[in-house]
């Protein structure tokens, strides 16, 4: 039978598209979701729908636990970073949670518990912490980037000098930390990240083995898909040698599959404004986008990591059982 003639096919509109995904039962679905946009506004009520309901499941979660019927999550409560459900900290990042992982609110529960463990396995505000000097020393060396700056698809920028790191002075845990450290500050001061996401931007120029290990790989990988509330949607290499033929085989049995169709190389930096605008991107990759140093990468005392306590920046209310808008850092949630 022959093929209709192109201009006679009927292209779908994307209207009668969500109309036919909802006549199925799927509400949430957005074809244009998965490129880096939002699917709800924040704070909406179709988002705050979700934030009750995912509520409701944490507390069943927490009675079958207290039961019995679920094994219980034990962590040390006189750590600092320590997440108490229910309080105004905890909630934040239960919202990041929901939204990194597409208001599936089952997938959100699991992501929470594993980033609660994930703050108190690094230490994550804790500067009695062993690894806390070795992570600000690493965050001095400007190794981890992040400014806000967004791709084409509105996904946040999160850039990293891959030969900035050397095994032999910093510890793989010490690199999470930083990770972890500059992810905080870009979800609570650009909340429509958790959002639409981050893309990576990995310099690999005068990279060689001495730089590579296998632990650092691992942890990383660990912590940005099944620990850190953030989604990752790609990871663009540039100044790529020859050498990373040798080496990427054992990265990739840490990623998963979709992270690994997500990679691109490329060996000049030019190809970047393929997928990110001349004005978002890092000067150093030739574009124009000059960060605010002094809310990243400056003045790293007291004063400055306490600005990134959770807990220190918001206060509890006075009637638990009122919704209570919480502002952090950039983001506003409602607790409920």
């Amino acid at each position: 039978m022959a093929e209709a003639p192109e201009e006679q096919v009927e292209s779908m509109s994307k209207k009668e598209l969500l109309s036919k995904m909802r006549q199925t039962g799927m509400n949430d679905y957005n074809p244009e979701y998965a490129d880096g946009q939002l699917q709800y506004h924040l704070n909406s009520d179709d988002e705050k729908r979700h934030f009750v309901s995912l509520k409701k499941k944490l507390a069943e979660k927490r009675a079958k636990q207290e039961a019995g019927e679920l094994e219980k999550l034990e962590l040390d409560t006189s750590k600092p970073g320590y997440l108490e459900d229910g309080t105004p900290a905890a909630d934040f990042w239960l919202m990041a949670c929901l939204r990194s992982r597409k208001y599936d609110e089952d997938r959100a529960l699991v992501l929470y518990d594993n980033y609660r463990s994930f703050r108190i396995e690094y230490g994550v505000e804790d500067e009695e912490d062993p690894d806390h000097e070795m992570m600000v020393a690493l965050l001095k060396r400007n190794f981890f980037r992040v400014g806000g700056n967004q791709d084409k698809h509105g996904r946040y920028i999160f850039s990293m000098d891959v030969e900035g790191f050397y095994p032999s002075e910093w510890s793989p845990r010490s690199a999470c930390k930083a990770m972890h450290h500059h992810i905080s500050w870009l979800l609570m001061n650009h909340p429509e990240a958790q959002v639409r996401g981050t893309v990576t931007i990995g310099n690999m120029d005068n990279w060689s083995m001495k730089n590579f290990d296998p632990e650092l790989e691992k942890g990383m990988m660990k912590a940005m898909q099944d620990a850190i509330p953030m989604r990752d949607g790609g990871f663009f290499a540039i100044h790529t040698p020859l050498l990373i033929r040798a080496v990427m085989p054992i990265v990739k049995l840490f990623m998963k599959k979709k992270m690994r169709d997500r990679m691109k190389f490329y060996k000049n930096p030019a190809d970047l404004l393929k997928h990110v605008d001349e004005s978002q991107l890092d000067i150093e990759f030739g574009g124009t986008f000059v960060r605010d140093l002094s809310s990243t990468q400056v003045n790293y005392d007291e004063e400055y990591f306490s600005k990134l306590h959770v807990s220190e920046l918001t206060e509890d209310s006075e009637d638990a059982a009122a919704p209570q808008a919480v502002q952090v850092g950039a983001a506003t949630i409602v607790t409920v």
